[in-house]
């Protein structure tokens, strides 16, 4: 699941179209919009029928395809896919950063959500960044952060989180971080004092009131 495959981009396209046309010939789409039958926000009948569609296949269980036949499934599905436009997957599957406030104050959004970078991976990897298939392709969870400790050297350690380390979105550190999350890199995690004091290019004295 490469940032840059168009391959796996049309394999998710596919994949959603087809959990898409299982949710639908099952009558699980409609029912799970009633509001009498709907289940708790943010569960929804397709996210399940993602999960488990892989295993319905292998064992060529058509028991939820409404008279259909897993081929006629698939027909349907391949042509939904094939009407998206190719693209590659890290631009389809790249994530959205979104500030809570930002919809209360839209004037300030530009700057609460800053742009986010192409991702590769999916849920069924090690680079696990998942999507919610009624949704689109792009991810909504992964790794909030990654850590590298070294315990015989600790400002050898490292570390990336998905944003910026600063919840300020002023500050430069606000959303640093998410280009070396993005491409699975990360930066130095320093420990000792006398390094962290030779390094820090800015600092702040507090003093009693």
């Amino acid at each position: 699941m490469a940032a840059g495959s168009e391959a796996a981009a049309g394999w998710v396209a596919l994949r959603r179209a087809l959990t898409a046309v299982l949710a639908e010939r099952s009558g699980l789409a409609r029912l799970g919009a009633h509001p009498f039958l709907a289940v708790a926000p943010g569960v929804v009948p397709q996210g399940q029928l993602w999960w488990t569609l892989p295993n319905l296949l292998r064992a060529d269980d058509a028991a939820l395809l409404g008279g259909w036949s897993w081929d006629q499934a698939l027909a349907e599905a391949l042509r939904r896919a094939g009407a998206e436009a190719p693209r590659p997957w890290g631009e389809a599957h790249r994530p959205r950063l979104a500030h809570p406030l930002s919809a209360l104050f839209p004037e300030a959004a530009a700057l609460l959500d800053p742009p986010a970078r192409a991702i590769g991976g999916d849920g069924d990897t090690v680079l696990a960044t998942g999507l919610l298939p009624a949704s689109g392709p792009a991810a909504t969870y992964g790794a909030l952060a990654r850590y590298v400790f070294d315990v015989g050297d600790w400002d050898a350690s490292r570390w990336a989180v998905f944003h910026g380390a600063s919840g300020h979105p002023g500050s430069p550190h606000y959303a640093d971080q998410n280009a070396p999350w993005s491409a699975v890199e990360m930066v130095p995690m320093l420990y000792g004092w006398a390094r962290i004091a030779a390094e820090a290019p800015v600092r702040q004295e507090l003093v009693p009131g």
